[in-house]
This record gives C-alpha cells, structure tokens and sequence, in this order.
C-alpha cells in the first residue's frame, strides 16, 4: 500500500493489531474456560478500496469495507467448546471491538 515494500502500511499494522489481539484473548479465554487448545493460527484479510485514499472517488470508504479472520485451533475439544470460545472472544477482544463498532474520534490541528 506504501508502494515501497519496506516496512508495514498503518492499515497493515492494523490488521496486525488485530491478530495479535485475538491470540492473546484466545489464550486468556481458554484459559478461563477450562478449555484446552494446542495451537492457534489466525490469519486475517480485509478489503480495501484505495480510491477514496488517492482522491479519485468520494463513494467508497476510506478504511476497510470488510475483515475476514481465518481461526484454525487445534486440540481435544469438541467443536461446540471451540465455538464457545469463539463466541467469548467476539465479545471481548478490545481491537476486535474498535473494528467492529464506531469509536467517536476527534481531530485537533493546531499551528506550531
């Protein structure tokens, strides 16, 4: 997205923020629910329309339009134990929260 391939885009790093996030309230849910997972893999993508971002359309949004997270745990449990987990972490990641619902933001540009 920043045309250089040299380090991360902010909305990469977002996604990133996101992932990272999931693992770490996965982890702390099973925990807390008794259920055991082996391993944890997330992958996520989004779709992002850049042409509000370079001025050539007001129609589309500027962030993602869509995220997908691709969730592939492994262990003993049931499917159901798996589905509960998910469902606790839906309803608990903070930046799984920020994507999904408004934030009310404020700008304030000052002259230095």
């Amino acid at each position: 997205m920043a045309g250089d391939a040299v380090a991360a885009s902010p909305v990469e790093i977002a996604l990133g923020a996101l992932l990272s996030c999931q693992v770490v309230v996965y982890r702390l849910n099973a925990q807390g629910l008794g259920i055991q997972v082996d391993e944890i893999e997330i992958a996520a993508e989004g779709d992002l329309d850049v042409r509000r971002l370079f001025g050539i359309s007001e129609d589309v949004r500027a962030g993602f339009s869509a995220i997908r997270l691709h969730i592939t745990i492994t262990g003993p449990e049931s499917d159901e134990r798996y589905q509960e987990l998910r469902a606790t972490v839906d309803a608990h990641c903070p930046v799984l929260d920020l994507f999904a619902n408004p934030s009310p933001a404020s700008v304030i540009v000052t002259k230095a």
